[in-house]
């Protein structure tokens, strides 16, 4: 698979007169990029390109002069500065010296560039990745592989970056989703598209843009893709990474666990994907098996419990036992007093320890109790 790796540089801090950072860290930072053997586009104001054209050298280059008032989303800085005198701001989007009206515009633009990238550029390539500039100042490297052979081995139509796994029920009410959401739902440091879907991943920023303006709740790049993540969920490829974690989970959680976590306790909870939530559980109890995942007492009671209700409603009844199973192992294991000792022996974790080895014990599986209460 041919890939390109896409990415902007604004100076916004000096734009802004703010104390953000400045563009010359940027640059800096910005070597994961600079270095890359796959071909590079970067969109940027025409008094940075020489700069980046001199420090990208010996591989496929394109540096494209674009005015910030040309990016695809800066006719909605006016809208966002309105939204902010009339003190509406989605709780992502409250640091006033970060999240300005600029920078938001910037951010919301991204999807939309890659997409540009693809329309116009090295027309024999399949996948056009986003990467920020500042990537390497949040996540750390992966332990085995570079960052280009991380980008080679991920093979999907569209890949993004979980930070908070979103819900069908929760974009519901997408007022009350922007207007709440106070972190990151999809990383917009890394996302991927191929060159067929990128224009339609644009296409969907572009109606979530509208949605939260129209809703009078500006909001920051990584909310409006969780809403996309929702709403298509079997259009998405994803991995589970915190900022730091970003590229040392892109290929299966070493890092971070408790990201895929939630995502499983989401997806077999409120949003029905039971078959998903049991694939995530299912991967990261082999990580762990395998001792490329270290997992806390804690969380390896979460797990288990997460794999039973999992499996239970995907209706893998021999892998739920197999979870049962160790969850009593875990009980033996654990002190009644203990963290994990008490996580084991609430009420509803006991009810569905008893209702899978019921089903083992009568060779049929019973209604869904009451007692089955799914994930924490």
């Amino acid at each position: 698979m041919a890939i390109v790796i896409v990415s902007a540089l604004y100076d916004l801090a000096s734009t802004e007169g703010s104390k953000r950072r400045r563009v010359e860290e940027y640059l800096r930072l910005g070597q994961l990029l600079l270095e890359s053997r796959h071909p590079l586009v970067v969109f940027a104001e025409p008094r940075l390109v020489s700069e980046l054209a001199h420090r990208r050298r010996g591989f496929p280059t394109r540096i494209v002069p674009l005015p910030f008032e040309e990016l695809p989303h800066a006719d909605r800085v006016s809208e966002i500065e309105a939204c902010f005198a009339a003190g509406r701001r989605g709780r992502a989007s409250t640091n006033p010296t970060k999240d300005t009206s600029r920078y938001l515009a910037l951010m919301w633009s991204k999807v939309a560039l890659v997409a540009r990238a693809g329309e116009s550029f090295f027309a024999d390539a399949d996948m056009f990745w986003w990467a920020d500039f500042g990537i390497a100042h949040a996540a750390s490297a992966h332990p085995e592989l570079t960052f280009d052979e991380l980008l080679e081995a991920v093979q999907a139509p569209i890949h993004l970056t979980v930070r908070w796994q979103p819900s069908r029920h929760e974009v519901v009410d997408r007022a009350a989703y922007f207007r709440e959401t106070s972190g990151a739902k999809v990383g917009g440091s890394l996302f991927g598209a191929d060159r067929e879907r990128a224009r339609w991943l644009a296409d969907q920023v572009a109606g979530e843009v509208d949605r939260c303006l129209g809703e009078g709740w500006p909001t920051t790049e990584e909310v409006l893709l969780g809403a996309v993540l929702a709403e298509h969920p079997d259009m998405c490829d994803v991995h589970f990474a915190s900022p730091r974690t970003t590229l040392v989970n892109m290929l299966g959680t070493r890092s971070d666990p408790f990201v895929a976590l939630d995502a499983m306790r989401t997806l077999a909870g409120s949003d029905g994907q039971a078959h998903r939530a049991l694939e995530i559980a299912l991967e990261l109890e082999a990580a762990h098996r395998a001792r490329r995942l270290h997992l806390g007492e804690l969380a390896e009671v979460e797990l288990y419990d997460g794999l039973l209700v999992a499996a239970w409603q995907a209706g893998e009844n021999g892998i739920a036992l197999r979870a049962a199973r160790a969850l009593e192992d875990l009980a033996a294991r654990h002190r009644a007093g203990s963290p994990a000792g008490e996580a084991l022996r609430t009420p509803r974790l006991r009810a569905n320890v008893g209702l899978v080895q019921d089903l083992d014990a009568h060779s049929e599986k019973p209604g869904i109790a009451a007692s089955l209460l799914g994930a924490r």
